[in-house]
């Protein structure tokens, strides 16, 4: 029996032991090992996925179940479809990025939150976010560092959710 051949369970457990970069190089070493990784929470929790500046290949993260999202970009015709497909898998996200008004949609898209860091951003009440269904998270952190006041929205499902540790003041 080769390696390929165990069962998911025991890839899952075997690569947990691996640091993030050798996790990442087994994705490319066969479509079995591919699979299992994509699929599994427990190895993906690893890894940050960031949307930046510098990074416009948006498409490698189609189809991948990803926890922890960093959004430093404003591209958001990119970026909202991706929010979207991994929506319920997000469970932290990390906002740095001027404008919050449309990363606000991204937050309102995933209902499992349970950790969001604002930083260094202004924000506009967002339009056409009416219609919107708010989620009521169950958060352990809410963080922010922006100096801007937040936006209505957030602040009514913030009222309406549970935040274990607030950010100190």
């Amino acid at each position: 029996m080769n390696l390929s051949e165990l069962p998911e369970e025991v890839l899952t457990e075997i690569f947990d032991f691996l640091p993030p970069k050798s996790i990442l190089n087994l994705t490319i070493t066969c479509k079995r090992f591919n699979a299992v990784i994509s699929s599994s929470q427990l190895l993906l929790r690893k890894f940050w996925v960031t949307f930046d500046y510098f990074n416009d290949n948006y498409d490698y993260f189609k189809g991948r179940k990803y926890s922890n999202v960093s959004i430093k970009s404003e591209n958001y015709e990119k970026i909202l479809p991706l929010i979207e497909s991994i929506k319920d898998s997000i469970t932290h996200i990390n906002a740095d990025m001027y404008d919050l008004s449309v990363p606000l949609k991204m937050l309102l898209m995933c209902p499992n939150l349970k950790n969001i860091e604002i930083y260094d951003c202004y924000s506009e009440e967002s339009v056409g976010l009416e219609n919107l269904e708010l989620p009521k998270w169950n958060l352990d952190t809410f963080h922010t560092k922006s100096n801007a006041q937040l936006p209505k929205m957030l602040l009514k499902v913030l009222q309406q959710s549970t935040i274990k540790k607030l950010p100190m003041l």
